[in-house]
């Protein structure tokens, strides 16, 4: 019996003992440097709050202030539920609303949801009742949808198909042109910047003070490389937008197919065949270099395709009925400065100081044949030699020998009795005595310059005879010279006294750092250019007051310089710019698909076509001259001149 009381005890203490080391596992110490766990996302708690929010708002009839309490939850808790929510409160929001949810939506998720809404809002629309500016939102919507969101298959098909159509129409209606440019190779630089200019009046980028909302959306040309080696180099293509404003027609829409000629004249022939041959155009652009230039008028002529070309180095233009050419000519800025001349100024009588080369020659020959013909005279030319510095032989030739012998023995003379009348006035204030003979000196000498006895007595007077000046037989001297030359040239001018007449240039002269370096010399001087100083938009300045083209160039200037970092555009740039307006506002209601006979017919006939280098017209020999701006040098600026200034 003790014996089994003993085992009881021991067996009772073994149970008790596994039930002490039980209630341990089940109650462990808490560490208190774990971190706490996260509550779950949905509690009871939390999902009631939000939703009484959102159901208390839509019973309220405030849709949009619901669509902003769900749109925090889903920030919170990106859950699809909630994106399914927010997709609901969408379809009742009124249309106004839907487009500012669409201005502020951040969020790509939710934005997506929002473009669903507003897509097909805008397709429920009857055709032809959406606004422009919603037509082009609704391509950015269906650009969106087609590519950047995960959305129901069938609305993702509509949008694509929305853009497919939308392209198939463009075909339709859109201009095909080529253009030849050496966009590598020596002159690529040049190349460059017609493209820039060309690029602008296509429209590739949105203007930057009216953009369309949500652009970066936008369904942009893509870029790729204009290189290459070989002798065919298909470039890329670039798609012009719609233009239009108020009170004239839309513009066409034009692509432009590239080629680049590298300059060199074999490669300008294959472009011309690869662009009518495979790309089907009808009329051609380029190219700009000189041996490009003629290689590419003799093969669009013997294809019968129609050419512009960019190259002033285009010889014989008369030869090719198909060819025009549109760059700033010799023969355009001779008769813009006599027009100048005579109209602004009212001179008659010039004096011509030109280079020994083709471009003084001919710029002479055109000068005194439009002065000549309203009745105008050039009394003298004189040629130079541009490579020598020295240019004393040919401005004493521009004078004449004779009556510069005689106008510096008057200014001897006159350095002389100056010297003794100044001595005489210090002796006369000085009370000492005169020179014995020095009155009959002073008096001799003041013969001889001119001064009559009267004059000659009041030696208390504090006035002094101005200096002699060249007495010239002729009212302005033109110069049609390039700055390197213009740059010794003009400061030897004052040496022999030729900076009191005129000064007339050409377009080398409309370089504001050039005539910085000779501003002493070439103060007032006047000449012509297509290309304007910086005009404020819509400003007051003589430019926009006497011109009314200057506001087209402004335009262009502010439009160029906001999408290339504040840089000014050149003539190049201006030129690639009005080459492509020029087609687009002769292109307004003809047929896209035009052949080369209604282009030249269209350029022929073009008369005081507003662009902004100027009012253009084609003339009978297939120039497509300009109505160049007079401009001057004044107070250290180039300024336009205004009607009101003579």
């Amino acid at each position: 019996m003790m014996i089994v009381r003993k085992y009881f005890w021991a067996l009772a203490a073994v149970v008790l003992l596994a039930l002490a080391g039980c209630a341990g596992e089940l109650k462990p110490k808490v560490d208190i440097s774990a971190p706490a766990k996260e509550p779950l996302p949905f509690s009871r708690q939390q999902k009631n709050i939000w939703r009484l929010q959102t159901e208390q708002l839509e019973r309220l009839g405030d849709y949009d202030g619901a669509c902003r309490v769900v749109r925090g939850r889903y920030l919170e808790y990106p859950e699809i539920e909630i994106a399914d929510y927010f997709s609901l409160l969408l379809s009742r929001l009124s249309d106004e609303e839907i487009a500012a949810r669409w201005r502020q939506e951040s969020d790509r998720g939710l934005l997506c949801r929002v473009a669903v809404e507003y897509f097909i809002r805008l397709k429920r629309r009857p055709q032809g009742s959406l606004l422009p500016v919603e037509s082009e939102l609704l391509l950015d919507l269906a650009h969106l949808l087609s590519t950047g969101c995960e959305i129901d298959k069938d609305i993702q098909a509509e949008a694509v198909a929305l853009l497919l159509e939308h392209q198939r129409q463009i075909e339709k209606s859109e201009i095909k042109i080529g253009c030849l440019l050496p966009l590598s190779g020596p002159n690529a630089v040049a190349g460059a910047r017609f493209l820039r200019g060309m690029e602008i009046a296509l429209e590739v980028y949105p203007r930057p003070d009216s953009g369309v909302e949500k652009s970066a959306f936008k369904n942009q040309p893509s870029s790729s490389s204009y290189g290459g080696s070989g002798a065919v180099n298909p470039a890329p293509v670039v798609t012009s937008e719609t233009g239009s404003d108020s009170t004239s027609p839309p513009l066409p829409r034009v692509k432009v197919f590239f080629y680049d000629t590298a300059g060199e004249g074999e490669r300008a022939r294959a472009g011309v065949d690869y662009l009518v041959h495979e790309k089907k155009v009808s009329l051609l652009l380029g190219p700009y270099t000189g041996k490009a230039a003629n290689y590419a008028a003799v093969q669009a002529q013997s294809l019968g395709v129609t050419m512009i070309s960019l190259s002033p180095l285009l010889h014989n233009l008369e030869r090719y009925p198909n060819v025009f050419l549109h760059c700033p000519t010799i023969r355009n800025q001779a008769v813009s400065l006599a027009e100048l001349s005579r109209a602004r100024l009212g001179i008659r009588k010039f004096a011509l100081l030109v280079p020994r080369n083709r471009y003084g020659r001919e710029f002479a020959e055109k000068f005194v044949s439009q002065v000549e013909s309203w009745g105008g005279q050039v009394v003298r030319q004189v040629e130079y030699d541009a490579s020598q510095p020295d240019f004393g032989p040919a401005i004493r030739e521009l004078i004449g020998e004779r009556r510069y012998r005689r106008f510096k023995e008057k200014r001897k003379n006159y350095e002389a009795w100056l010297k003794r009348r100044q001595r005489q006035r210090q002796a006369v204030e000085s009370g000492t005595q005169l020179e014995p003979d020095g009155a009959d000196k002073l008096a001799d000498l003041a013969r001889k310059i001119g001064i009559d006895g009267a004059e000659l007595n009041i030696i208390g007077a504090d006035e002094i005879m101005p200096r002699p000046l060249l007495d010239c037989d002729f009212e302005a001297l033109v110069i049609p010279d390039r700055e390197q030359t213009l740059k010794l040239l003009i400061p030897q001018l004052a040496f022999y006294d030729l900076d009191e007449c005129f000064l007339l240039g050409g377009r080398y002269w409309n370089n504001t750092e050039f005539l910085d370096s000779v501003a002493n010399f070439a103060e007032g001087s006047f000449f012509v250019g297509a290309s304007l100083p910086l005009v404020a938009i819509g400003s007051e300045s003589e430019a926009v007051v006497s011109d009314p083209q200057a506001e087209i160039q402004a335009r262009f200037q502010s439009d160029f310089s906001a999408l290339n970092r504040g840089e000014i555009p050149g003539l190049l740039e201006l030129y690639g710019y009005d080459t492509i307006m020029l087609l687009r506002k002769l292109a307004v209601n003809i047929d896209p698909q035009a052949d080369a006979e209604t282009w030249r017919r269209l350029l022929a006939g073009c008369r005081d076509l507003s662009l902004a280098s100027g009012l253009t017209t084609t003339l009978d020999n297939g120039e497509i001259a300009k109505k160049l701006y007079p401009l001057m040098f004044r107070k250290g600026r180039i300024t336009l001149v205004s009607e009101s200034c003579f």
